[in-house]
């Protein structure tokens, strides 16, 4: 799907929000996700994808509660923090 199929996807979802707050974290979420994937596609600015990873980063956040003085101590973000790692470092061409 490109960028001008999930602007008008991301249109008809904001015009069917019938709320100004209070809308579900999980909707939120991925909502936002599909826009900065967007702006990614149209841009291509890395920080697009950077801020994709954020976002990772707190929904598993959200879900094990990770310290601050150590957020990679859970497995689960260990795992993530990894995942996006991976996912980011350039690979050989």
């Amino acid at each position: 799907m490109g960028p001008a199929e999930l602007h008008d996807l991301l249109a008809a979802i904001d015009g069917g929000i019938l709320v100004d707050d209070g809308l579900d974290t999980g909707v939120l979420t991925a909502v936002t996700a599909l826009e900065h994937w967007k702006n990614y596609l149209e841009q291509n600015r890395r920080s697009e994808l950077y801020e994709l990873a954020v976002r990772s980063i707190e929904d598993i956040d959200h879900e094990v509660s990770a310290t601050l003085d150590d957020f990679l101590a859970t497995p689960e973000m260990a795992a993530e923090y990894a995942r996006i790692r991976r996912l980011l470092t350039p690979g050989p061409e």
